[in-house]
């Protein structure tokens, strides 16, 4: 049956069973099949009706539903699976991001936070020894900031990494008495030596009787409230007492300044030596220490305590080889004695000049008469030598008192 023919059977069909719906829409799918099939068997460029041109295309739109739906349910996929790999990649990699950012903020110093990350990751990687390394710093920060209870607190938690038994024990110490005495040593130095600094840049240098007596008081203002204190150790409480009379008995010969000058100047000269070398000791034995910016100052001082030492100990030898000396009687004719004194020479120096003066005292000290002793040029070390005596009162039985010498000399840099 060719197509038209058969068209017009199925409209017939429609006219004869009225408005049947179902033959409607058969015969309007299959008229459109059949068009579209019959234009291509025949290749001719007819215009196909209306009608059936718009229910292709529905049915064209139909067709290609499905295949968007299936491109979207792809690509949908595609989207979810990137956002899960995203996801786990995110949460596979935190550690690692997590132990870099703390490694960052332990090399910046901001040891409570990169603890608590470090904390935070367990196991991973050195986290928990790295945990004790920021502990450890903070311990030190503390102690460096003289917080010394909640350095001890931290030191003591972790006993067991790097030193931190040695700094538990730095810390008892700066609690006791003689750690606190030594702090507050080394702090009124550095207050003096601050001062001094700030009169020099204002020009105002030499000897000042007033300026001295402000920096034995700033030094004061730090240890003088330990003095009745009862520190560990015996020896070092004696010693810091000790330090606090010589500042005192500094102030005290600043006074005799424009009084007698001769007086001040041996006094002042005298403790300046003694407290330079209990200084010496403070650092030797009982590890005084100043900061940084006050170290030069420190070592010029014990530089000039190296040159005290070095001069009591010329005293003393000289002072022990006195006591050596004898006193004979040359002559005594018409009432009139002539004395002599035998010396050796017991030290190591060679003095260019030397001779002495003499108190004859008696036992309670009280100067009976004086007397002097001839000068020796060149004397070397190991020479017995001879020279005359001189005493003021003949009449004095000199075995009956003791005899005490004041040497004068020179040698070298030393000299009396």
């Amino acid at each position: 049956m060719q197509g038209q023919n058969f068209v017009h059977y199925i409209q017939s069909l429609t006219h004869e069973n009225g408005s049947d719906l179902r033959i409607f829409c058969f015969r309007n799918q299959f008229v459109s099949t059949l068009a579209s099939s019959e234009a291509n068997d025949e290749g001719d460029n007819k215009t196909v009706p209306t009608d059936l041109t718009n229910e292709s295309k529905t049915e064209s739109e139909n067709a290609k539903k499905p295949a968007n739906k299936k491109t979207g349910i792809i690509v949908a996929g595609v989207i979810c699976a990137i956002a899960i790999i995203a996801v786990v990649a995110f949460f596979v990699t935190k550690n690692s991001r997590d132990y870099a950012k703390a490694q960052e903020l332990l090399n910046n110093r901001n040891y409570v936070e990169a603890e608590a990350i470090f904390a935070e990751l367990g196991d991973y990687e050195d986290s928990a020894e790295l945990v004790n390394e920021c502990k450890y710093q903070e311990g030190n920060v503390a102690f460096t900031s003289e917080n010394f209870e909640e350095a001890l607190k931290i030191f003591e938690g972790i006993q067991d990494y790097n030193d931190s038994e040695d700094w538990v024990e730095k810390c008892n110490y700066e609690l006791t008495v003689d750690g606190k005495f030594m702090r507050a040593l080394s702090k009124g130095l550095m207050a003096r030596w601050d001062k001094n600094d700030e009169y020099e840049e204002n020009g105002e240098v030499g000897e000042d009787p007033d300026r001295y007596r402000e920096f034995c008081q700033i030094e004061l203002d730090q240890v003088e409230q330990f003095y009745d204190q009862t520190f560990d150790n015996t020896e070092l409480q004696d010693d810091a007492r000790q330090y606090i009379d010589y500042l005192k008995e500094a102030q005290e010969a600043t006074k005799q300044y424009t009084v007698n000058y001769s007086a001040y100047s041996d006094k002042w000269g005298k403790v300046y030596a003694n407290r330079t070398i209990l200084l010496q000791k403070m650092i030797s034995e009982y590890g005084l220490t100043v900061d940084e910016e006050h170290q030069d100052t420190l070592d010029d001082l014990m530089v000039d305590a190296e040159a005290v030492a070095a001069n009591n100990k010329v005293k003393a030898d000289v002072a022990e080889m006195c006591q050596s000396f004898e006193i004979t009687v040359k002559k005594d004719e018409w009432g009139y004695k002539t004395f002599g004194l035998k010396m050796k020479n017991t030290t190591d120096l060679t003095f260019e000049y030397f001779y002495v003066d003499a108190n004859v005292v008696d036992a309670k000290g009280s100067i009976i008469t004086t007397g002097s002793g001839g000068n020796l040029e060149s004397w070397k070390p190991g020479v017995e030598a001879n020279a005359d005596f001189w005493i003021d009162d003949q009449d004095v039985e000199l075995d009956n008192y003791n005899v005490e010498f004041t040497p004068h000399y020179s040698s070298g840099s030393y000299y009396e």
